[in-house]
């Protein structure tokens, strides 16, 4: 890992790691479609029922 920020602070310990997992589990695109599709399909009043019953 090349010096920056990341290796001046602790962060590099978690961003390693996760930039890992972004690559084994899917992109940005790749999560924004499946997020997307969810919400489609649950509509406005569904999507509001899942984010306040947690």
């Amino acid at each position: 890992m090349e010096p920056g920020f990341t290796l001046e602070y602790d962060l590099h310990n978690l961003t390693g790691p996760l930039l890992d997992w972004r690559s084994d589990h899917g992109n940005d695109a790749y999560w924004a479609n499946v997020l997307g599709t969810k919400v489609a399909k649950m509509g406005g009043p569904g999507l509001w029922a899942e984010i306040t019953a947690r």
